[in-house]
């Protein structure tokens, strides 16, 4: 028995050491300077998202259809930006992303044509060019997400949201790079060739701005 308490009376020092240590190293006198790259990181505050921004877009062109894509990407802006003003988040929650976005919308036409990544096949481009001849669009989805696409490469700014936590919703680009695919293979099929090179400046200069301006892993890989 007083072994038992002797092992419990060194188990309970044992323990109250370990707090005071973790108490003491923990003290301001021993923090050391975030360093600087460190300290804007953590200065950046949320600023208000401006009609010309892309991100609300780049959120709405995967939404539910019955909007042109300014019309949903104002109604994702204006949340947001109230968000910003109320409490300074500046990112959706996971319910109000399913409220404004939703997912799955683009079933119906996904699996209709090739999937692939241009910048490790070769082939990719060429060979979609050739279902579209063969299947030319006929879905309305489709046809209205070719309509947003095009309405989203015209903007030419970029700033995404500066705050996020594990549950926060992230874009869905496997859809959006798939609709971008589509929508270049079939400007070259319908459109002059100085047509279609302008849509497709337009198009690398936007991604070049999101490339660019994010400051998260995914949307640079």
């Amino acid at each position: 028995m007083k072994k038992v308490k002797k092992t419990l009376l060194y188990l309970l020092g044992f323990a109250a050491l370990l707090l005071t240590i973790t108490v003491i190293i923990n003290l301001p006198a021993f923090d050391e300077d975030l360093l600087p790259e460190v300290v804007a990181i953590k200065n950046i505050q949320a600023e208000p998202f401006s009609e010309a921004n892309a991100y609300p877009a780049l959120l709405a062109i995967n939404g539910p259809s019955g909007k042109t894509l300014k019309e949903a990407s104002e109604e994702i802006r204006l949340v947001l930006n109230q968000k910003i003003a109320d409490t300074g988040i500046d990112y959706l929650t996971a319910q109000e992303y399913q409220s404004l976005v939703g997912n799955f919308h683009d079933r119906e036409w996904s699996k209709t044509y090739k999937s692939c990544v241009s910048r490790t096949e070769t082939s990719c481009m060429s060979t979609l060019v050739e279902e579209l001849r063969i299947k030319p669009i006929d879905s309305a989805r489709l046809k209205e997400q070719l309509h947003r696409y095009n309405e989203f490469i015209q903007m030419q700014q970029f700033k995404d949201i500066t705050q996020m936590d594990v549950t926060t919703p992230m874009i869905g680009y496997s859809p959006v790079l798939s609709i971008k695919r589509l929508f270049l293979a079939d400007a070259y099929i319908k459109q002059s060739s100085e047509q279609f090179l302008l849509l497709w400046n337009k198009d690398l200069s936007l991604w070049r701005t999101v490339l660019k301006n994010s400051h998260f892993m995914i949307t640079k890989m």
